[in-house]
């Protein structure tokens, strides 16, 4: 099964191919438009035709959270954070266009919380910078390449995809199938 692994975001996007559960390309797509619309609306045009050139027979997207602050263990939102609210919307708007494209194709789509992979994968740290640095170093160690965060984090996610004993899933509807996440 051609799968396409995806750590979607508002402007600079990391993919992944795996075919039969082998890494088989990667890279990354960039749309830096001023106009947020206007950047969904080109990656929504992208992966449609993404899809079509490479015969993908599923979607595996990361699913969004809100951040939390490490120190306080306090929600990020309120006076002062009301960016990381903004970002948290407009990716849960992206992720819903992209979602809605593969439901429109009939192409399977699983989506997946951060940890999920980051267990599978090994990766450390207790920030969010030293868990992307680990993602590129394993990435670097199994593969022998350097890549970008972004193209790291959606080859993670595709391992995780492709690895059966570590994908706990919970079934949702016939089309979607999501990891257990607590919103607690």
């Amino acid at each position: 099964m051609k799968i396409l692994a995806i750590d979607q975001a508002s402007s600079t996007s990391g993919w992944a191919i795996f075919d039969n559960k082998e890494l088989i390309e990667y890279g990354k797509v960039v749309f830096d438009d001023d106009d947020f619309i206007y950047r969904i609306s080109k990656l929504r045009l992208w992966l449609d035709e993404f899809i079509n050139e490479n015969n993908i027979e599923k979607v595996i997207l990361e699913d969004i959270q809100m951040q939390i602050d490490k120190e306080t263990q306090q929600k990020v939102y309120g006076e002062g954070n009301i960016i990381n609210v903004d970002t948290f919307k407009k990716l849960a708007g992206l992720q819903a266009v992209l979602h809605e494209l593969c439901v429109e194709k009939g192409i399977p789509v699983e989506i997946y919380h951060s940890s999920a992979w980051k267990s599978t994968c090994g990766i450390v740290g207790s920030h969010r910078q030293e868990q992307k640095r680990s993602a590129q170093l394993y990435i670097q160690n199994k593969y022998n390449v350097k890549v970008i965060q972004d193209i790291a984090d959606a080859i993670c996610l595709g391992e995780h995809a492709c690895n059966p004993k570590e994908k706990a899933k919970v079934k949702t509807d016939s089309r979607t199938e999501y990891a257990p996440i607590s919103w607690e």
